[in-house]
């Protein structure tokens, strides 16, 4: 159709109506106008005239391959393309399928969700594909997508393989983590399907087998990985030196610091040998790489490894090579390991400025122990005290703990094979860069964040300093009785804090806030945000997978394999390995409740059942060492109770009767063997027993003289006392009462024959930082004496004194309730001692030295802060539910009961069904009440 304008020139017969019936047609052809499709760069075109030589044409459907769909004529490469569709179709579906047909060329699948159900009744759901000879394509040649059968979480055809094939990629990336527990609870939340756990480890052992011929694959490759590192790095520098044997290998790494006092990776290689030809060899390549020179004017920090020392003298002569403190302290700690006061003053005596303060610390140490002080000046102080060290470098570290930080971050990178192990450390360096380039770039200061830390730590001292202004820039600082001399023009103070950290110290800083100047404009410009910026300018670039590496046409790299029969290599043997000294890993594995020991010899480590003296046993058949004293009551204890009891409370005839009757009953369900005795016990003897704490030999015979268990450990017997006072465990949970504030500590008693030591150090606070005379000064501030404090056990020293500590803000002060004390036997160790009664809003702490807390729930916040405005009064329902609770556990504690959240919260709930008054709970009628119900209660339990 054409449209045809009128001209008003042309003459003739015209139509009047044309140009409506135009405007008509024009909007019918807009209305029936419809947009083209969109153009898919995935879809095949068509082009006119082209057969199909495959067969039938194909089908068009929305449906994509492996989403679990299947349609009439659906075509695939091969056979095992087939089954993965049918794989992922069961995933999807949930439904029970089974193989029936397994021809070279002809595959079948049917559902057998309701075989076995009711005779002839069976699901019709069936696919059928096949590889004909006029199509060889593979095509599903006949589907009834039909399914009568409801999923129950079964299927036949999901195997190892395919269970493998799901999680090879999550296994490789957190192999921790997908362990065959794991894998079975995430088959059955995704997929609704019930796999065993058998499969699930199979499964996983495949996928890591998979796992690990990639490895070994791309370990052939290593020259390839090689020039793919040149390719996206051009600036990097790459050596391959190929094994011909196995070997574990050695990871040695080059850390820098940045603008910001932080890590900054430089260079990193793996060599078979921690020696001086390996350290040569890495140390001439950073020489080169980074243009070193001979070394002068740069600082190199490490470890007393004797090849690094030899391979620094020869390729960096002139370089300050500085010696770790931390290595030192380890070498002196093996000779002097009980002297608990060397570590900090060898570390003052590291941190001194000053050649005044140096010999000041050095004599401390010389007053303190001879031979230590001989130890340490045997090793130069002065190649590592920060007074002697090169001004102008601007850096004051004396230890290399962030390499030892550094290398704990790459722990997960350790267990990887080679290649992985590589791609990690470059992986994680490179985020590592970019995170902190956003971090440098973004910050608006003209000082990194370091100074503004380091400043804040002196404000409040330098804020107290007096200065006296001079001619030429030139300020006298007093402290009390010390002054020092400042000049702001040439940077420098007396105590030489400020020449060798670049940053003004407390005298220069107090200077400074007196003449109200900009701290900024005093920092030397290593710290300078712009300075931070150029550090991260440029980062590590992003790399291919094996995929996309370049082909060197190199040979490949041979992969020694271990010998057969040869152990293979254990997750701690691709740790680092600590020295004999070095402090423990943190997360250190909790201690056992007790040591295994034999029956029969009392030797550690074995049982009876593997004894070498098991013939004599039937002899003398000794206990287990260091039993916990049983909770239940045997006949002694029985009348030891009934005579405190008797002593204490009024009992009447009927009430003695109740009470003897509820106690005969609770030693007939003991389920343990009881060994108690009370004073003048006779005590089983045995002609080569030792006798000890306890025991005392009476005209031949064998007595007790004090009441308690009988405990045998080896060939020495000794009586184990109830009344006894606590025996400290490291990471006990304790409570107790401050008694005096000393230096730097607080006492704590602890019902223990020695006193515990709460360090201020040890106290936990938001920012990580040393405590200065400052916070000794508002020590007061924090926790006073009579003080009850709930803490931690540190560390025991050998004469039984105990070290504290408060790792976080639930271990701190406590207020607002009252200190129960009960006998520590009846204190049982567990994974939770820290009780929060919801219901009650009560807080209740269960010390291990039978100190116990019952208050009102607070918050747990930082104890070094003390805010008078948050203190609120108690309510008056709070301190009933209080003293109930308290009332409750000493009740517990007169019957012998062992004290547990439990057994507590059961007494308190007897006493609220029998409306028994808090001030009732401490009457003969409810202990009576109280032991009636623990037989009912160990009753439900059995």
């Amino acid at each position: 159709m054409s449209v045809v304008v009128h001209d008003p020139d042309v003459v003739g017969d015209v139509d009047p109506e044309g140009e409506a019936r135009d405007q008509v047609l024009i909007e019918e052809m807009l209305n029936e106008w419809t947009d083209e499709p969109q153009f898919c760069h995935d879809v095949y075109p068509e082009s006119d005239g082209e057969d199909n030589a495959d067969g039938p044409e194909r089908v068009h459907t929305h449906i994509r391959r492996g989403d679990g769909h299947l349609y009439p004529k659906q075509t695939f490469f091969s056979g095992v393309a087939f089954k993965e569709a049918v794989v992922d179709y069961a995933l999807r579906t949930g439904c029970n399928l089974k193989q029936y047909r397994y021809d070279q060329d002809k595959i079948g699948f049917k559902c057998v969700g309701n075989d076995g159900k009711e005779e002839g009744v069976r699901c019709e759901w069936q696919v059928y594909a096949a590889s004909l000879p006029n199509d060889p394509m593979w095509k599903i040649r006949k589907f009834i997508d039909k399914h009568s059968c409801i999923p129950n979480g079964e299927c036949e055809m999901f195997k190892v393989p395919h269970i493998a094939r799901l999680f090879v990629d999550k296994i490789r990336e957190n192999p921790e983590f997908y362990m065959p527990a794991k894998i079975e609870e995430l088959i059955k939340e995704q997929w609704k399907i019930s796999v065993t756990r058998n499969q699930c480890q199979a499964a996983r052992k495949k996928a890591r087998q998979w796992i690990e011929k990639e490895y070994d694959d791309q370990f052939a490759r290593l020259r390839d990985y090689a020039a793919e590192i040149l390719e996206a790095n051009p600036y990097s520098h790459v050596e391959v030196d190929c094994l011909t044997e196995e070997g574990k290998g050695q990871l040695l790494v080059a850390l820098g610091r940045d603008a910001n006092n932080k890590i900054y990776p430089v260079a990193w290689g793996v060599v078979k040998v921690e020696n001086t030809e390996n350290w040569v060899w890495f140390v001439k390549n950073l020489k080169e790489d980074l243009g070193l020179g001979d070394g002068e004017c740069f600082i190199m920090l490490s470890d007393r490894q004797k090849g690094l020392i030899k391979a620094v003298s020869l390729e960096l002569p002139s370089i300050e090579h500085r010696m770790c403190v931390q290595h030192i302290y380890g070498n002196l700690k093996k000779n002097h390991g009980s002297k608990t006061r060397m570590k900090p003053l060898l570390w003052n005596l590291a941190w001194a400025y000053n050649e005044k303060d140096y010999k000041q610390h050095l004599e401390k140490i010389f007053c303190y122990d001879t031979v230590v002080f001989n130890d340490i000046m045997k090793t130069n102080p002065m190649s590592w005290c920060m007074a002697f060290q090169r001004r102008g470098n601007y850096c004051e570290d004396v230890d290399n703990n962030f390499t030892e930080s550094f290398n704990g971050s790459l722990n997960k990178a350790r267990e990887k094979p080679f290649v992985a192990m590589l791609e990690t450390i470059r992986r994680l360096a490179m985020v590592r860069i970019a995170k902190r380039s956003v971090e440098s770039h973004t910050h608006t200061g003209s000082c990194t964040p370091y100074v503004a830390l380091v400043l804040s730590a002196e404000h409040k001292f330098a804020s107290l300093a007096k200065v006296s202004t001079s001619t030429n820039g030139m300020y006298e600082v007093r402290h009390g009785l010390d002054s020092h001399r400042v000049c702001l023009k040439s940077y420098t103070c007396t105590c030489q804090k400020w020449q060798i950290r670049g940053i003004p110290c407390e005298h220069a800083y107090g200077v400074i806030l007196d003449k109200k100047l900009a701290p900024e404009d005093y920092v030397c410009h290593w710290f300078r945000t712009s300075t931070w910026k150029k550090n991260y300018t440029d980062g590590l670039c992003p790399q291919r997978g094996p995929k996309f590496w370049p082909e060197t046409q190199l040979p490949a790299v041979f992969n020694p394999q271990p010998p057969e029969g040869e152990k293979k290599m254990t997750k701690e043997d691709k740790k680092r390995k600590k020295g004999v000294n070095e402090s423990p890993t943190k997360k250190a594995a909790k201690n056992k409740k007790r040591i295994m020991h034999c029956g029969i010899c009392g030797i550690a480590d074995h049982n009876s059942r593997g004894c070498q003296k098991k013939a004599k046993a039937s002899q003398s058949v000794l206990q287990p060492s260091q039993p916990e004293p049983s909770q239940d009551l045997g006949r002694k204890s029985l009348v030891m109770v009934m005579r405190k009891l008797q002593l204490e409370l009024p009992l009447n005839q009927t009430q003695k009767v109740r009470f003897k009757k509820a106690m005969e009953r609770l030693q007939l369900l003991s389920s343990t063997t009881n060994n108690s005795v009370i004073i003048a016990d006779s005590i089983h003897e045995d002609d080569f027993l030792l006798k000890g704490h306890g025991t005392s030999e009476v005209d031949g015979e064998l007595l007790a003289t004090v009441c308690g268990v009988v405990t045998h450990v080896d060939k020495l017997v000794y009586i184990h006392t109830l009344r006894a006072r606590y025996k400290p465990e490291v990471k006990d949970i304790v409570v107790g009462r401050v008694i005096e504030v000393s230096k730097c500590c607080w006492r704590l008693e602890l019902n223990s024959t020695k006193d515990g030591i709460l360090k201020l150090s040890s106290m936990d606070n938001d920012v990580q930082r040393r405590k200065t005379y400052v916070d000794e000064l508002n020590m007061r501030n924090i926790i006073v004496e009579d003080d009850v404090v709930c803490a931690e056990v540190g560390c025991i020293h050998r004469d039984g004194g105990m070290e504290l500590q408060a790792p976080s803000h639930k271990y701190s002060k406590l207020e607002k309730g009252q200190l129960l004390m009960v006998d520590p036997y009846l204190v049982k160790k567990n994974n939770h001692h820290f009780h929060y009664i919801e219901s009650l809003g009560i807080d209740l702490i269960i010390g291990r030295n039978g100190f116990i807390w019952v208050g009102e729930h607070i918050q747990a916040e930082n104890p070094m802060i003390v805010d008078d405005e948050m203190i609120k009064h108690t309510s008056l329902e709070t301190r009933k539910s209080i003293l109930r609770i308290g009332n409750a556990i000493r009740v517990l504690s007169n019957l012998g009961f062992t004290v547990t959240l439990e057994v507590i919260m059961e007494t308190v709930n007897l006493s609220n069904m029998e409306n028994i008054d808090v001030y009732d709970m401490l009457g003969s009628e409810f202990h009576v009440l109280v032991a009636e119900n623990e037989i009912e209660r160990r009753i439900r339990r059995a």
